[in-house]
């Protein structure tokens, strides 16, 4: 701390300041004299013994990445650190002042902890960051089916006999399967029954333990089991992922629209992984009963197994459409 001295008023007696001694825990008197400049090697504590607070306490935050400030009020020099790499701090600071406290995103599968240590001349202070985890993985899927499209990328809803099977957006339901990467033959996880909306969405929760990357397949009641081109990462909390181009589908096994849009071939109503005359069969014993209602004959998805039916099938059989799997 430099003193400059005042050229034009000179007080008649010396100016004094006191500096608290850490060792004897008295205040010493430094004087400064007039004329001459006083330099003291090290920042005087005016207010007594060193102070060291720090609010607010141990904090819990979310998995995303984001930051928290704690306030530290103190009338010294301190310095702060912590014990984890994936939270960055202010390190050091005089008097009152903030820290803040910057985290990463927690892709661990669990809750973790980081220690903020706070010193200022023997005192010190820790707080504890907690950081939350999602206790799930969201994987949110975009696919159109072929016998249920409709144009411009949207879907109708499956009917049965009365009308629309499902609620209002629901165009059918679909079962999403998580496969080994490296042996797409082990499947390792499975969701049933999961709502594919009229704007070819789906959206399905999938357990932590998930982390690694899995061949994602989708599989409907009368279309051509599809699966992602590579194996998708899991490292996120939330994968997305669009069947919107042959290259997105493994074997390109994706059927273009008449208006550019590409669709799940349809027509394998008896799941075996081929569109053939297997499929025909059921289709021409409802058609010939009039069959109606949410059937799997009923590709089309109008509530009535008939031609409309037929057609598709007969279409993708002469393409000799099956599945394409790694």
């Amino acid at each position: 701390m430099v003193f400059t001295s005042n050229t034009v008023i000179t007080p008649v007696y010396a100016t004094r300041f006191a500096k608290y001694d850490l060792i004897t825990c008295y205040n010493t008197q430094l004087p400064v004299y007039p004329g001459i400049n006083a330099v003291v090697e090290s920042n005087p504590v005016l207010n007594g013994p060193p102070v060291l607070e720090i609010a607010p306490g141990d904090q819990v935050v979310e998995p995303v990445a984001g930051n928290v400030d704690f306030a530290v009020n103190s009338n010294t020099a301190w310095v702060a650190q912590t014990n984890v790499p994936w939270l960055t701090i202010t390190p050091s600071g005089y008097g009152n002042g903030n820290i803040e406290a910057i985290f990463a995103e927690n892709t661990t599968g669990e809750p973790r902890s980081a220690a903020i240590t706070v010193m200022a001349d023997g005192e010190q202070e820790i707080v504890i960051l907690n950081q939350e985890w999602n206790d799930t993985r969201t994987i949110n899927l975009s696919l159109l089916i072929e016998g249920l499209y409709t144009g411009n990328g949207t879907l109708k809803q499956a009917s049965d006999a009365s009308g629309p099977h499902f609620g209002p957006g629901v165009a059918d339901h679909v079962t999403v399967e998580l496969h080994n990467s490296s042996d797409y033959t082990i499947v390792e996880h499975v969701v049933t029954g999961i709502e594919l909306s009229t704007t070819g969405n789906v959206s399905v929760n999938i357990p932590p333990a998930f982390g690694g990357s899995y061949y994602i397949t989708i599989k409907h009641r009368n279309s051509i089991e599809t699966t992602t081109a590579i194996p998708v990462s899991f490292d996120l909390p939330v994968i997305n992922y669009a069947f919107d181009s042959p290259g997105k589908a493994y074997g390109n096994n994706l059927q273009l629209m008449i208006d550019g849009h590409y669709a799940i071939l349809s027509g394998d109503v008896n799941q075996d992984g081929f569109v053939d005359t297997g499929d025909m069969t059921p289709v021409d014993n409802d058609s010939e009963h009039f069959a109606s209602g949410y059937l799997d004959p009923d590709v089309n998805g109008d509530g009535n197994v008939d031609t409309a039916d037929m057609t598709i099938i007969d279409n993708n059989s002469a393409a000799y459409v099956a599945r394409e799997t790694p």
